[in-house]
């Protein structure tokens, strides 16, 4: 009869197998919708305007011809900015320029999104290491970071109503990454608030990665989220082959997933 530690550890460790089938599930709908927006969407909505274009030419009503030409332009507008930013928010190109390069620009788009101040500070030996071209930080590490950053961004301004956010990005020797996000919003009871599916994700990509998320907040004082990632997964797939949901072509062109570094696969449990 298995004892009641054994039973927390099977009920841990099921717990964990959920966030890491999450964590993926999550990630290959969000590269299945961004890659059908940036194609198939965009050139229908293309289709739509030529359309358009050559009735609003052919029509002898001025007032007609007037107003095919405002649902132009906002065809246009809407493909050209909205659906672009939102195939760009589910499938980031900003993860091949690198760590630094892609936390800016994820931190500045929710700067203009939202009225809060994202500040990001990086170690020189963080920038070293993040050189335009030869960057040690691989773009599934890039991208893990990303998509908790975003969602850490996002918690601390729609649920902490935070107006100032300090990232940081740290070296710890002797393979891994450290980024902090400190805001100031209200806080919360770290040991009482539920978890949301956003930090659920966050631990499953972090500990997918042979990582940790720790969260430190107080009612009335902020909050400050500690994210350690090892650059290089240590880890292997038990017959020794690469086995991830995330696959990406490095020349830039989407296949759908982000490909894993050689011999790294995550570790289901």
């Amino acid at each position: 009869m298995p004892s009641i530690a054994d039973e927390v550890a099977a009920l841990k460790n099921e717990l964990d197998r959920m966030r890491w089938l999450y964590a993926h599930a999550d990630e290959k709908v969000r590269q299945e919708i961004g890659g059908l927006l940036h194609g198939r969407v965009q050139s229908r909505l293309m289709q739509a305007e030529a359309t358009l274009s050559a009735v609003a030419k052919q029509t002898t009503d001025p007032d007609a011809a007037a107003s095919l030409v405002t649902v132009i332009e906002l065809l246009e507008d809407l493909r050209v900015n909205d659906i672009r930013a939102a195939s760009h928010a589910l499938h980031p190109p900003a993860i091949m320029g690198g760590l630094v390069a892609s936390v800016s620009s994820l931190c500045r788009a929710v700067e203009g999104e939202f009225d809060m101040l994202v500040d990001v500070v990086s170690s020189a030996d963080i920038r070293q290491r993040d050189q335009l071209g030869e960057s040690e930080f691989h773009p599934v590490v890039c991208l893990i970071v990303y998509r908790i950053l975003d969602d850490a961004l996002l918690n601390a301004r729609c649920h902490g109503n935070a107006t100032e956010v300090v990232v940081s990005l740290q070296w710890v020797e002797p393979n891994s990454l450290r980024f902090t996000v400190a805001d100031n919003g209200g806080g919360f009871d770290v040991a009482s608030a539920p978890q949301g599916f956003g930090l659920a994700a966050a631990h499953a990509r972090a500990n997918d990665r042979g990582g940790s998320v720790v969260i430190e907040s107080t009612p009335g004082h902020g909050t400050l989220m500690t994210v350690t990632l090892p650059i290089r997964d240590p880890r292997r797939h038990p017959k020794g082959q690469p086995s991830s949901a995330m696959r990406f072509d490095r020349r830039g062109g989407v296949t759908g997933h982000l490909e894993p570094e050689a011999g790294v696969a995550p570790t289901v449990r």
